[in-house]
């Protein structure tokens, strides 16, 4: 599993670099994000949750309890995409937002073999499509 860390409170917020993995890869990467010290010292959020941007769509994660770090796992909805983006939300109590942090642009998937699959053929010659 490869883990890559987003620290919102760093002069390099992505010090793993900006390559998450491949298109679809799922399961693959844990995003382990440090929240923003204002949202970590805001007695009023309880719980964090991601939002993905991605081809136009925003796809949240789970709810996580608010905690030095979440661990969020890319999930099979957020490797389709070449590139991908990510902010997080702080709640309270009664779920209502309360704050977002910057948003973060420029993540990226690399390309990778694509298409249905097909069924092996032992001992043929050449490329089976």
């Amino acid at each position: 599993m490869r883990e890559i860390r987003i620290n919102f409170n760093a002069a390099n917020m992505l010090p793993d670099g900006s390559e998450l993995g491949l298109i679809g890869e799922h399961n693959a990467t844990d995003l382990v994000i440090t929240p923003p010290s204002e949202m970590a010292e805001c007695e009023e959020i309880t719980s964090y949750t991601a939002a993905f941007a991605t081809e136009g769509r925003i796809i949240r994660s789970d709810i996580y309890e608010k905690a030095e770090t979440i661990t969020v796992p890319l999930c099979s909805q957020l490797t389709q995409d070449h590139t991908l983006g990510v902010q997080l939300e702080g709640y309270d109590g009664k779920g209502e937002l309360v704050v977002k942090s910057k948003l973060i642009t420029g993540l990226r998937l690399l390309p990778s073999a694509g298409g249905d699959e097909a069924e092996f053929v032992s001992g043929a010659s050449g490329i089976v499509s």
